[in-house]
């Protein structure tokens, strides 16, 4: 029964590596930054199996946290391009992402929001976006759509989407800037 289970998980884990590969290469094609955010959330949901997934970037000047898109409590796509968090405020999943430096910290049993509104109990994941040394952001997923429990498939899969939305994101905001400083 245990082999059956670990079977299960890497065929599970397979099918979430060919559908990165293909967002992947989607995102690549894509030129507004905007549009990035979006798309990122949308595919993750829609591809990864994630119940909720939100992107967020990281402002080193200000030291704030600014929503770009994430998921409401029904799991709809929303635009959180007006939540802006400082550091102080910032939940404690990913205060502690920040603090330890790490790429990667699950919190089994954490307060979920939606748009600053408690919404429940739950678990929570998040993956620290790097450019290098530098911090960017987070993808953070939960499960407050419809409580599955954790899934160490996705924790893998979420992992790898915060390396190449984080790879896509530098080459994208460099363009960006190149654009707009000729």
């Amino acid at each position: 029964l245990l082999l059956i289970s670990k079977i299960e998980q890497e065929q599970k884990l397979l099918s979430y590596l060919k559908a990165l590969q293909n967002i992947t290469l989607e995102l690549t094609k894509i030129t507004s930054l905007d549009e990035f955010y979006k798309r990122a959330v949308e595919l993750g949901i829609n591809n990864l199996g994630f119940e909720r997934l939100g992107l967020m970037l990281y402002d080193p000047d200000t030291e704030m946290a600014r929503g770009t898109y994430g998921t409401d409590k029904d799991g709809n796509v929303v635009d959180e391009r007006d939540l802006v968090i400082a550091p102080t405020d910032l939940t404690k999943i990913l205060f502690r992402s920040v603090e330890n430096e790490t790429h990667f910290v699950v919190d089994e049993d954490a307060d979920l929001y939606s748009n600053f509104e408690y919404i429940g109990k739950g678990w929570n994941a998040v993956a620290t976006l790097w450019n290098d040394t530098q911090m960017m952001g987070w993808l953070a997923i939960d499960n407050a759509v419809i409580h599955r429990p954790i899934d160490p498939a996705q924790l893998e899969i979420l992992a790898l989407y915060a390396l190449s939305i984080a790879s896509q994101l530098t080459k994208k905001q460099a363009q960006h800037q190149l654009a707009s400083h000729p």
